[in-house]
């Protein structure tokens, strides 16, 4: 066992959870396989805003008003943004349907420091409850956000017999709503020519997050061995339980390990732990993608004697997948052995 773990495993999707809990409806809140490839970005330079939400639906954009309406049924979003003169306060964002007289079952819940660092926001709470209406109970969910001198609200209506696929396009919404670090970012870097400016699209995460963790949305995908290790280990926040067969994420030499994060970010730094409980070294390259097809190499180790902890800093570049190919283990197995990796934006 190597190590202690500084690494704070403190952010944590966990609003999207306490919202569906209060509304009496059984659906997954992992993404749909409906909605699977077939989302598009919303990216609003003005508010510093994000989401994904299903391709198919209609988005409409009136001043400060955002409307999101599902192909079928009466449900809808709605997503607003507030202006303070000097900061923000949460008692003070006009509230859509939360203050209804005719909401029943009515609970409001501050957001805790964790869930609010998920998303980027200062402060934040949740009202949810039922609305009668003519044709039986509608769900109502509001979260209001606040962040520096700006307020915003995110508004759901949910119908009466609403179906599971429009309750998981919702859940596509929540997940992926971020507050701030977004779209074109100059950022200088030093070449043999001088300093040049590159504008990077992406999110910009919080400081000290790690976007490649599984509880962020990543995934494993590439070559990585389901007989050998752990598919998922390398992204699982834990890098202190491991041993000779289990705690770690192997591929075959000179066959990649890709690592496909939740949305593209703009990242500078990345770590991870080699397998390490004998002596043995390895030799290795790091790269990373917007696409998946055209690749950066960020590091190329292909020689040298390299073990434990890989600390690899490089100009800040915008990534949703990061590909680490191992090239030689010097115990003679044919193996490259990987116990975690993060990724973060270092300022």
């Amino acid at each position: 066992m190597k190590g202690k773990n500084f690494y704070k495993k403190y952010i944590k999707l966990t609003f999207i959870f306490i919202l569906l809990s209060w509304m009496v409806i059984e659906v997954s809140p992992a993404k749909s396989k409906e909605y699977e490839n077939i989302e598009k970005e919303y990216i609003n330079l003005e508010w510093e805003v994000s989401f994904l939400y299903p391709k198919d639906w209609e988005l409409k954009e009136t001043g400060e008003l955002v409307e999101i309406i599902p192909v079928e049924g009466k449900s809808f979003l709605q997503i607003y943004r507030v202006q303070f003169p000097i900061r923000a306060s949460l008692e003070n964002i006009p509230r859509r349907l939360g203050n209804k007289a005719n909401l029943r079952e009515k609970v409001v819940k501050k957001l805790s420091q964790i869930e609010l660092s998920s998303i980027g926001a200062d402060g934040g709470e949740v009202i949810s409850g039922e609305l009668l209406v003519p044709y039986g109970k509608a769900k109502v969910w509001e979260v209001y956000l606040t962040k520096g001198k700006e307020g915003f609200a995110i508004c759901a209506y949910i119908a009466p017999h609403t179906s599971k696929k429009v309750i998981t396009g919702f859940n596509t919404i929540l997940e992926s709503f971020y507050l701030g670090g977004i779209g074109s970012k100059e950022v200088a870097e030093n070449s043999q020519e001088g300093t040049k400016n590159n504008s990077l699209q992406g999110i910009i995460p919080p400081a000290g997050v790690n976007i490649a963790s599984k509880s962020f949305g990543s995934k494993v995908e590439g070559e990585a061995r389901m007989d050998v290790g752990e598919l998922e280990a390398i992204i699982d926040d834990d890098f202190s339980n491991y041993d000779r067969i289990r705690g770690f994420t192997a591929a075959f030499l000179n066959s990649p390990i890709i690592i496909e994060l939740a949305k593209l970010y703009i990242i500078n730094r990345i770590d991870f732990l080699l397998w390490n409980l004998d002596d043995r070294y390895y030799q290795y390259i790091l790269e990373v993608s917007k696409d998946g097809q055209h690749w950066q190499k960020v590091a190329d180790r292909a020689t040298g004697q390299w073990q434990d902890w890989q600390t690899i800093t490089f100009p800040a570049t915008s990534a949703k997948y990061i590909k680490l190919t191992g090239l030689y283990n010097s115990s003679g197995e044919p193996y490259f052995q990987v116990v975690e990796l993060r990724a973060f934006y270092e300022r």
